[in-house]
């Protein structure tokens, strides 16, 4: 492994100060694999993460849950707590969220896992680290090594709200949510057979369109573990069946759901889908007091895929 690290850095020409940094982010412990789970060797790889946390029982944390206070526990060191897309991508204080006090890696029982876009992460790495990686899905230990990986300031910098972002990696970024938002919400309607989500309140069929869906769902969740694309439709399945929900009350989970997804502005509206979706990827509990997610863990009805406000 040394040897194939110093004859990239050989080969690349790096300067010293970059080949430093490489030589101790090569100590962080990660897993690259293709969206059906294969394993895909990195010669700075040191193990098959997906294997170790296939081991252990999982949680999919979101950020409404305690998990920093759980994943540090005594009792829950066997457990993994999995860090997706909803937590590195919501809150404002990224740098805070990752890497504060309150984030306790000594048990060891912290990872990461998302899909690989390194055009867009970049900016934010510190070294040539993502030079020598192809897009795909990943797995990060949450060791001591995770954070030489990303460059504090600029999380530091880029830590602030919305309404005050203006540069252009930041506007270019939420410009691709948008657009893929907007392909999500077209697809959604599409299996909802409408075109607006204010007129399912309307529609007299609601109920049995719903019990179709959750039909479609429950007969695919056994085909997600491991299966990215599979369990991306399952779990906007999920959320067209939420969008069903009845509306009795402004403060049920249908109608935040549908006043939610018609707010073109709301850059959150699909993180509970990709907080459902990476669940059924890796088949594990979600940790969540959420109700919409709660809800789609209903409809999903497996033993394994459930949410839970405590461990």
């Amino acid at each position: 492994m040394k040897f194939a690290l110093e004859s990239y850095m050989e080969s690349e020409g790096l300067p010293e100060t970059e080949r430093l940094l490489l030589r101790q982010q090569a100590n962080h412990s990660f897993s690259l694999y293709r969206r059906n789970g294969e394993h895909l060797e990195h010669p700075l790889g040191k193990e098959d993460l997906l294997a170790v946390l296939t081991g252990m029982e999982r949680f999919m944390v979101d950020n409404n849950s305690s998990w920093k206070k759980e994943a540090a526990k005594p009792e829950n060191r066997d457990k993994a707590f999995i860090v997706g897309d909803t937590i590195m991508d919501e809150p404002y204080d990224l740098e805070g969220n990752l890497f504060s006090n309150k984030v306790d890696i000594s048990n060891n029982n912290i990872f990461a896992f998302g899909a690989i876009d390194w055009q867009e992460l970049a900016p934010y790495l510190a070294g040539p680290h993502h030079l020598i990686l192809p897009p795909c899905l990943t797995i990060d230990r949450f060791d001591s090594y995770f954070q030489i990986l990303c460059d504090k300031e600029k999380l530091r910098r880029d830590s602030r709200p919305r309404t005050k972002r203006t540069d252009a990696h930041f506007l270019e970024r939420e410009w691709k949510r948008a657009y893929n938002d907007s392909d999500a919400r077209a697809w959604v309607l599409q299996q909802l057979g409408l075109r607006e989500v204010v007129k399912i309140a309307l529609v007299p069929d609601a109920a049995s369109r719903q019990a179709k869906i959750i039909q479609t769902i429950r007969s695919e969740v056994p085909n997600c573990f491991k299966d990215y694309v599979r369990a991306s439709n399952i779990a906007y399945l999920c959320y067209a069946a939420l969008l069903l929900e009845p509306s009795d009350k402004e403060d049920s989970v249908g109608w935040k759901t549908r006043n939610e997804f018609n707010d073109t502005g709301n850059v959150n509206v699909f993180g509970d889908t990709r907080l459902v979706r990476d669940a059924l990827w890796f088949g594990s509990r979600i940790l969540s007091s959420d109700g919409a997610v709660k809800r789609m863990a209903e409809y999903i009805a497996t033993p394994n895929i459930k949410t839970t406000g405590m461990v």
